[in-house]
């Protein structure tokens, strides 16, 4: 594609340059350009596009976007300098690729926690009703025999819109992807057209990032709002009606909207929710129909996340046959309330509750099972200092013994984290449930052989879920929490063994 027909439709504030390259590929990191590339000088958070555009131009980039003069003296690349370098990105990948959500059904799911068992759950009834669908979050990217890890929730809008460029072109009726706030923010969705768009809750996260709550819901409210994508309709907004917060992002579109929920009136609601042995059985009341239902996953979040998807699968025709059917047979997420099973006798859950409301809300429903609970919780680095305490706090008042370890420190002092969540421990009491274990593969071993000397313990390690490696000053070792218990408690048996002989 000619640079000249890919930038007619943008707001270009300078164009230098006398070449009009063809251009092959669109990037923002200068280790991955080449021939014909448009290179985008994207400011981050940690660094400045700008000062790589010599580098991208020497590895064959033909042309620059920019919002300030960059110097490429003595090189023939052609230099576009705008406004809003996000914004431009945006519209330039949706051109570059053809624009591929005319050709899908958008469904993104937003809110704190729940977003990416609630887009594996859509995609499932989707996919059990015979409609193909891709998806795109949390674990990568996935279509078909199609597989990429990706490096944020919602990736950036080049990447995003080739993917669903892919995703179209391989067959695909639908892209489910979670939308962070941060992505949300920086418009990294920009250009998609959303058919349908859901919410799932707002509580305390990220406040590193955004500068207060309400800052972080209006963000989420991005999500629904139609000028993101002029002309492409109205997204179908479906909103937990339990969450306040959902008459903010209601209000962010003219859509039409569709309530889920337990508490208050719905349009979607649970009822007769009772847990089993095997997980959570309810019924969903909709319109003009109730029917039963049998979730093999434990947890009120997870019967939310379940009216969320089906309220979405019921808009888009699915049957209640075709949902119940689905559902019973949804075996969950990497990560996500995860057991463990490596010989042992108690039981050991491995999840990704990384703020205070998702720890509340797993530690609740593992104490459901009845026993004691012992966990393992730590907190990430260079993220929302003021959450380690309330999480500490957490850890105590649900745990009948809690470790406090290290997480992702990233370049932050492990020490100090964990300074800053024992300081959340205002009580005796509190504090005598709480030991501190730095080392996070130690904090484990400690906790599962206190359940291996007294197997009415429950373990549940939280954090990192789904994570394969721990981050450490820009560095990362292998490290997989359910990988890291079956070898210790393999290991833990294997010596009791040994001693028992």
């Amino acid at each position: 594609m000619k640079l000249s027909s890919l930038i007619r439709h943008i707001p270009c504030v300078q164009l230098a340059g006398q070449t009009d390259p063809d251009i092959a590929d669109i990037q923002f990191d200068s280790r991955k350009a080449g021939k014909g590339t448009l290179f985008v000088c994207v400011p981050g958070l940690r660094t400045d596009g700008h000062l790589y555009a010599r580098d991208a131009v020497s590895r064959g980039a033909a042309a620059l976007l920019v919002e300030r003069p960059v110097d490429i003296a003595g090189t023939d690349a052609a230099v576009i300098q705008v406004s809003d370098i996000r914004n431009v990105m945006a519209r330039l990948a949706v051109a570059f690729y053809g624009d591929p959500t005319r050709e899908l059904k958008v469904i993104g799911v937003t809110g704190t926690n729940g977003k990416t068992t609630t887009t594996h759950m859509i995609r499932h009834l989707l996919e059990h009703a015979g409609r193909p669908a891709g998806i795109i979050g949390t674990l990568g990217v996935a279509y078909g025999d199609f597989e990429e890890k990706t490096a944020n929730t919602t990736p950036e809008s080049v990447d995003l819109q080739r993917y669903m460029r892919l995703m179209a072109d391989r067959g695909a009726a639908y892209a489910v992807i979670e939308a962070s706030s941060q992505a949300l923010a920086m418009g990294r969705m920009n250009g998609c057209r959303r058919h349908l768009a859901v919410f799932t809750n707002l509580t305390r996260d990220h406040l590193d990032y955004h500068s207060n709550l309400k800052a972080y819901a209006d963000c989420k409210a991005k999500l629904f709002d139609d000028s993101l994508c002029p002309g492409a309709g109205h997204p179908i907004a479906v909103v937990n009606a339990d969450d306040p917060a959902s008459d903010l992002m209601v209000r962010a579109s003219r859509a039409e909207v569709i309530r889920y929920g337990i508490r208050r009136r719905a349009d979607v609601r649970a009822v007769g929710i009772r847990r089993t042995d095997k997980g959570m059985a309810f019924a969903i009341a909709a319109v003009n129909e109730t029917f039963e239902v049998e979730l093999p996953l434990f947890g009120m979040h997870n019967v939310y996340n379940a009216l969320a998807a089906s309220a979405a699968a019921l808009r888009e025709g699915l049957s209640p046959a075709e949902i119940r059917e689905a559902l019973s047979g949804f075996r969950g997420v990497k990560g996500r309330y995860q057991f463990v099973q490596a010989g042992q006798p108690y039981r050991v859950i491995v999840d990704y509750a990384h703020n205070p409301d998702g720890l509340k809300k797993l530690l609740q429903t593992a104490r459901e099972h009845g026993g004691k609970l012992i966990s393992v919780v730590g907190c990430e680095g260079d993220k929302d200092k003021g959450k380690r305490p309330v999480m500490a706090r957490i850890a105590a008042q649900y745990s009948d013994r809690t470790i406090f370890t290290t997480d992702n420190p990233h370049s932050e002092d492990p020490i100090r984290i964990l300074s800053d969540m024992y300081k959340g421990l205002d009580h005796a009491s509190c504090r005598s449930k709480a030991v501190i274990i730095p080392d996070r593969r130690e904090a484990i071993a400690c906790a599962l052989d206190t359940a291996r000397q007294d197997p009415d313990y429950s373990v549940v390690i939280a954090g990192k879920g789904h994570e394969t490696r721990q981050w450490w000053h820009g560095t990362s070792i292998p490290f997989d929490d359910a990988e890291v218990a079956a070898e210790t408690i393999r290991r833990l048996e294997a010596e009791n063994a040994a001693v028992v002989k």
